[in-house]
């Protein structure tokens, strides 16, 4: 059976394959500052009001925080890796 779930993404990663990035084209696969993508979502809010609300999210559903941690995740990181990153545009959307 095949896997729909990652087709249902909007992730450039689902739609252009691993690595790939096109310029112009939403923000893009690369570690970002968890504050820095957290502005991306919350953009009326301060680096730490954005961050505590994207990590309150991501704690708040089960399914997210496991894939989180199947990444590598911990808590005390300062940034999300790439993969993370798919993650993520994979649970909340791309922002925008």
């Amino acid at each position: 059976m095949r896997n729909t779930q990652h087709e249902k993404c909007n992730s450039p990663l689902a739609l252009w394959g691993e690595g790939a990035h096109r310029a112009g084209e939403g923000p893009g696969l690369r570690p970002y500052g968890k504050a820095e993508l957290a502005l991306l979502y919350f953009p009326g809010s301060s680096p730490d009001v954005a961050r505590a609300k994207l990590m309150r999210a991501i704690n708040r559903n089960k399914a997210w925080s496991r894939a989180m941690a199947r990444t590598g995740y911990y808590t005390t990181a300062k940034e999300f890796t790439p993969k993370q990153v798919e993650v993520i545009f994979h649970y909340y959307g791309e922002p925008g």
